[in-house]
């Protein structure tokens, strides 16, 4: 490949292709760099790096005359083994090694996958903007800046300064900083609700829209009638059935729940053919993946006529929000959701009907209430008899 003979093409940050400029191999319409992604850094400049193996490295820009010797070069390090997160190949005290010395440790190895991978996406990022720079360098200042220039997007800068937090206590821990730059930093302020919760009469559009035995109806009522993420419903097959309930440990946390089986969902699974390993197969038989389902799922609600903005994870919320309205305790709640902290149940069920709990509330706290209602009630129809019988006898 010369590289001066395509021109680049960037369709996302993370996918670069290179396209023909000579008539003679035209009939290449794209070829694909692998292992190489690009991002913007804080000065504006689009910067190129290549990752492939756990090896990675900064490249040239792909339209320049070295582009194809490092490239080769970069290849030849990821076959070979080499790794540029080698702590012995990293400057001691920088921020690159405190990051590889958080990443190589069983405190993050231990995390499940869901966790792992955004978190490693964030520390790489940080990593190549300012790994070079001394890990003790940086301080509150700094770090409230980086935050600040995040504010616009409230769950990202929430992110980056957890992941600081969590990179600058094992630092401590294990003696490579003396200060954590984190501390006394307050999360920002995140006005949005997150994920959409689903109302009742979206959730009767959809069911109406997808009948029984259709593959989406199916993944609908696994959503809604289990409370769990998209990553859990995944997996989920006859092998989790037992003893009338679904159980399964949750990949994100760990959490192992027994969630029984409702008579929609039940309906569901009951024609799906018991040679199915798993309940939600592709057109192929093949077993979905969290985002490929997801997304597919979102295509299915837009194909329906329902707004934009639901998602899978308004189906959980959807749950908690039935499990509030029924009566339900946090911990009863929690015990279907998998959450360990009941704030965390309190968010999910915020969309829960604040008119219907008040009454209820109140007819706790006076017991007369009701009954004083229905004598006002009966009071107005006999009223209206009194009323209707007047006119008659004046006809």
């Amino acid at each position: 490949m010369v590289a001066s003979q395509f021109k680049l093409a960037i369709s996302k940050p993370n996918r670069c292709w290179l396209t023909p400029l000579t008539r003679g191999i035209s009939r290449l319409s794209k070829v694909r760099i692998k292992g190489l992604s690009s991002y913007v850094d804080r000065h504006g400049r689009r910067r190129w790096r290549f990752r492939q193996r756990g090896y990675q490295c900064p490249m040239p820009d792909p339209q320049s005359r070295e582009f194809a010797d490092a490239y080769a070069a970069a290849l030849r390090a990821s076959e070979t083994g080499g790794n540029r997160n080698s702590l012995a190949r990293i400057p001691a005290g920088t921020i690159r090694a405190l990051s590889v010395h958080y990443l190589q440790s069983q405190e993050f190895q231990a995390l499940a996958e869901a966790t792992r991978t955004p978190r490693r996406r964030i520390i790489d990022k940080f990593v190549d903007e300012f790994g070079s720079l001394p890990a003790a360098r940086l301080e509150r200042q700094h770090v409230t800046k980086l935050i600040s220039k995040r504010s616009g997007t409230p769950a990202a800068a929430n992110e980056l300064l957890k992941v600081l937090r969590v990179i600058y206590s094992h630092g401590q821990r294990h003696g490579l900083v003396s200060i954590d730059p984190t501390q006394g930093i307050r999360k920002v302020k995140d006005q949005s609700e997150g994920h959409r919760t689903w109302t009742d009469d979206e959730i009767e559009h959809f069911r109406k829209s997808y009948p029984s035995g259709t593959r989406e109806r199916l993944a609908l009522e696994l959503f809604l009638c289990t409370g769990q993420r998209v990553s859990d419903v995944t997996r989920m097959g006859r092998q989790h059935l037992k003893g009338g309930a679904i159980s399964i440990t949750q990949q994100k946390t760990g959490q192992p729940v027994a969630v029984p089986v409702l008579p929609e969902l039940q309906a569901e699974i009951d024609r799906i053919d018991l040679g199915q390993a798993m309940f939600i197969l592709t057109d192929r038989g093949a077993p979905y993946g969290v985002k490929s389902l997801s997304q597919w799922f979102v295509a299915r609600t837009k194909a329906c006529g329902l707004p934009d903005g639901l998602s899978p994870h308004g189906l959980r919320k959807a749950c908690a929000r039935r499990l509030a309205e029924a009566g339900c305790s946090p911990h009863e709640i929690a015990a279907i959701t998998g959450h360990r902290s009941l704030s965390e149940v309190a968010r999910y069920s915020r969309a829960a009907d604040r008119l219907k709990l008040a009454r209820q509330a109140m007819h706790k706290l006076s017991p007369d209430m009701e009954r004083e209602q229905n004598l006002a009630n009966q009071e107005g129809r006999l009223a209206n008899s009194h009323t209707n019988n007047l006119k008659g006898n004046e006809k």
